[in-house]
């Protein structure tokens, strides 16, 4: 980089907590449930063809892409009214999450209680509303109750990083063949099409009234206009562009007695076109209420930690594990709408910044840990997905989901990314098969060349991008070579497998020279010794010329034991990390209740930071990823830094407890980057580690995370440190 020219940053604005409880499965997305009413203001599905993800959204724009979203209109709002009051919206719900991810909620307003559930069933392109209505007490006479959904359709927005609505005509009628009400839009060909169809399962009707009292978007949200105009059974709506919205209910009036209820049930579909969301809706109807929740909660149980067998002494920490265990299966994955593919993307949710595009790390060394501890065979399917569509182009900054190119630019971590995480599946499962995969085959070699292509005469390799996507000072950066060298290993056994000697030869031989080459160039004089430089530049003689001391946690020199280049008790690595946490670092931050390292990207404190310093803290013990088996316990100093950093994943809040970019030091509330469903996983693994170590918040002082921040410690060990498990 030209040292007299500045530095050109993308870097993020900051946010506010969003307000949402994320929920969805593998196809359908609903980043924005609102946690004040239950409305959900969009959902999304990915698809390939527009590569992005395409939200059906009540307001115009759910999010604008940078984290903000608006409080407008919702898509889907649910209603409740009795004896003239509201109850919904109106009473604020109170909230948890069923099998950690299940978004359910309760309001009592007088003897009425409501309760509702929003939950995605696993494999299926669409989701269930469900409205529980009972009167308590033993109060004489019958109450009028209205119970429904407001559905009020706004806009067709496409997010690829940045938010903006589609040019397509928002259609809307009720297919008289299946009964549903259909929302598609076209643009030319059908884009998507959602449709919804409700049920009372108890009350004096068993249907519930289909209504769309205006075209206009002005439906009634508190179900007077009950005897308004019955939706078309014929497509009907405004031109393409047109900003008008669809409005529609869908609902039921009925007479409550003592001890009575009503359980109203929405079933909604989705697909690339009209008949097929409206057959979906018809599929969902024929399995029922109880068997598609029960296929919801038994697929989270199935890889919920703890399992049967295994300890966790603190439901905190079950819970934040948990819960982003499943925000990143369910956001970092998804399958595409127009054929079902396999994707990998930062976030399914538009309020990540950078949200719908695929970064080679945060597929495969933060997202690819936790699914492969959980579940193998969406592990193996990301290797053969990734290994096929992403290697066109290995080390390129961004994608799209497609594998071409969004953001160039080189980074070596990101090249190295893919032999890593291969390398910690075949740990994990000894399954080998997958070396004999055509594409996986041809990945390595596309690897191993653009790895040796960065190689100079020094022994080094070069990047032209950082961790953070930011442009090096110096060409040659510690971290990423050592990521490099582990890929290299890896590549090596992955050849030995596949029974070509040559090559494995080859691969380790370029994997010692790389570590001696670190060895050699990367370690220089520190204030107190001898620590790992952030970069350097090596003339073609040999010489060190500059170096640069720096750090930063989505890259960091911390992770060096957890990668296996050293051990936690190598003196230059304790000179280095003493350092990090120094007042001599720029970039340390200064004490607080949530302090740890920032750097140039956002100086604030990053959770990524928390999980380096547990993973750095557990060791290597076979391998990122490992799944199998039991790590050792911490003990003495290394046990209180897991701690400490622990408690800070634990007590942050973030953003609804989900993994964000940055926090705020002093409240630990998202400050850049919410919705970060890949560093969702990054921290669920972190946990994971930290649990089989044995390792508790315990009795810290404080959940700051500095070397020198005081003398926290730990309560000692779970009796039964929980297994990783596969």
């Amino acid at each position: 980089m030209n040292g007299d020219a500045p530095e050109i940053l993308t870097v993020p604005r900051e946010v506010a907590a969003t307000g949402f409880l994320p929920t969805g499965n593998e196809y359908v997305a609903v980043p924005a449930l609102r946690r004040s009413d239950g409305a959900i203001l969009g959902l999304n599905v990915v698809h390939a063809g527009l590569r992005g993800l395409l939200t059906f959204s009540g307001g115009g724009g759910a999010c604008d892409g940078g984290g903000a979203c608006d409080g407008g209109d919702a898509l889907l709002a649910p209603v409740v009214r009795a004896g003239g009051r509201a109850v919904l919206p109106g009473s604020p719900p109170a909230w948890a999450r069923r099998s950690w991810w299940l978004p359910e909620f309760t309001v009592r307003a007088g003897d009425l209680r409501v309760s509702g559930i929003v939950f995605a069933p696993p494999k299926e392109k669409g989701l269930v509303y469900v409205l529980e209505l009972e009167r308590l007490g033993t109060a004489a006479g019958h109450e009028d109750v209205y119970v429904g959904f407001a559905v009020r359709w706004a806009a067709l927005l496409l997010s690829l990083f940045r938010t903006r609505p589609l040019q397509a005509r928002l259609q809307s009628w009720r297919d008289p063949w299946t009964g549903a009400a259909v929302l598609e839009a076209a643009s030319g060909a059908p884009l998507a099409a959602l449709a919804l169809a409700c049920e009372a399962e108890t009350g004096p009707s068993r249907n519930a009234k289909l209504l769309c009292p205006r075209r206009d978007g002005g439906a009634a949200l508190d179900g007077a206009d009950l005897d308004g105009a019955p939706l078309d059974e014929a497509p009907g709506g405004g031109p393409a562009g047109d900003a008008g919205p669809v409005g529609l209910q869908l609902g039921q009036a009925l007479r409550l007695g003592p001890g009575a209820g009503c359980r109203l049930i929405l079933y909604v579909g989705v697909n690339l076109e009209a008949d097929g969301a409206a057959t979906t809706t018809v599929h969902l109807r024929r399995r029922g209420l109880a068997a598609l929740l029960g296929d919801a909660v038994a697929w989270l149980d199935a890889r919920a930690l703890p399992a049967a067998g295994d300890a966790v002494t603190d439901e905190k920490v079950a819970a934040r594990l948990n819960e982003n265990l499943f925000f990143c299966l369910n956001y970092a994955f998804g399958r595409a709408i127009d054929g079902d593919e396999l994707v990998q993307v930062t976030s399914r949710s538009p309020a990540y910044y950078v949200s719908a595009a695929f970064w080679a790390r945060d597929a495969y060394l933060w997202a690819f840990p936790a699914a492969l501890a959980v579940d193998p065979r969406l592990a193996r399917e990301a290797l053969q997905a990734g290994f096929a569509r992403h290697l066109r182009h290995p080390g390129e900054h961004a994608q799209y989901i497609d594998g071409t190119v969004i953001y160039p630019g080189f980074e070596l971590d990101q090249a190295a990314a893919p032999l890593v995480a291969l390398a910690s599946y075949l740990d994990a499962t000894g399954d080998d098969s997958i070396l004999f995969d055509g594409a996986v085959r041809a990945g390595l070699l596309r690897l191993e060349a653009a790895l040796a292509g960065r190689r100079t005469a020094a022994g080094l390799m070069t990047t032209f991008l950082d961790p953070c996507d930011d442009p090096v000072r110096l060409p040659c950066l510690t971290y990423d070579n050592v990521l490099a060298w582990r890929g290299l290993r890896g590549l090596a056994r992955a050849w030995r497998l596949c029974g070509e000697v040559a090559a494995a030869r080859r691969a380790a031989r370029a994997a010692n020279a790389l570590s001696a080459a670190i060895r050699r160039h990367c370690v220089v004089a520190g204030p107190d010794g001898p620590v790992f430089a952030w970069a350097v530049e090596v003339a073609s003689g040999g010489e060190v010329v500059d170096h640069e001391l720096y750090d930063a946690p989505p890259g960091s020199l911390e992770l060096l034991p957890y990668y296996g280049f050293c051990r936690a008790e190598d003196p230059v690595y304790l000179n280095t990390v003493r350092w990090l946490y120094s007042a001599q670092n720029p970039y340390a931050g200064p004490a607080a209740r949530f302090s740890g390292p920032g750097c140039r990207h956002v100086r604030h404190p990053w959770p990524l930071s928390a999980c380096n310093r547990i993973l750095a803290a557990c060791g290597s013990a076979g391998g990122p990823g490992r799944t199998r088996g039991r790590s050792r316990r911490l003990r003495g100093p290394a046990a209180q830094r897991a701690a400490e950093a622990l408690a800070f994943l634990v007590e942050a809040p973030m953003d609804g407890g989900l993994a964000c970019e940055t926090v705020d030091a002093q409240s630990g509330e998202v400050r850049t980057g919410a919705h970060f469903a890949s560093a969702a996983g990054f921290l669920a693994s972190s946990l994971m580690r930290a649990v089989a170590a044995g390792v508790t918040t315990g009795a810290t002082t404080g959940v700051t995370t500095g070397v020198t921040t005081g003398a926290a410690g730990v309560t000692g060990p779970a009796p039964h440190p929980m297994p990783f498990r596969h």
